[in-house]
């Protein structure tokens, strides 16, 4: 049986960058974000996540997208994650599980080092945000 997990997250870029982080204990790369709260609407969750776990704010929310794949890091599950862009403000600092955050070149994203949603489907919205 697949576990199912819903997310919200983040595509941000800058200088053909994508924000991405990494947890604690993990080797991939993913987008910022993050499970919602029970009844917490997916724009104030992402807001919430990234308080919590990056100390930035966010200006200009948009929804992106929904995509449904595998997550970065657990095995036997089906991920559904509502994607949204933003301007990041405030410097950005790991905190929380978070162990590093980076901007990492569009150019060295690979399957082997990022999130399937990053690798599979933000790709194509390189450059075009």
């Amino acid at each position: 049986m697949t576990a199912k997990l819903y997310v919200v997250a983040l595509l941000a870029q800058r200088n053909d960058q994508i924000l991405v982080v990494r947890k604690h204990g993990t080797t991939k790369w993913f987008q910022p974000g993050g499970k919602p709260l029970t009844n917490e609407a997916p724009e104030d969750a992402l807001r919430r996540e990234l308080r919590e776990e990056l100390g930035c704010e966010l200006r200009d929310v948009q929804f992106l997208e929904r995509v449904v794949c595998a997550p970065a890091n657990e095995a036997n599950t089906e991920m559904t994650a509502d994607v949204f862009t933003a301007e990041v403000v405030g410097e950005v600092l790991a905190q929380a599980e978070i162990a590093e955050v980076s901007w990492a070149k569009w150019s060295e994203v690979n399957a082997v080092d990022f999130a399937p949603l990053i690798v599979d489907h933000m790709v194509r919205h390189r450059a075009r945000l």
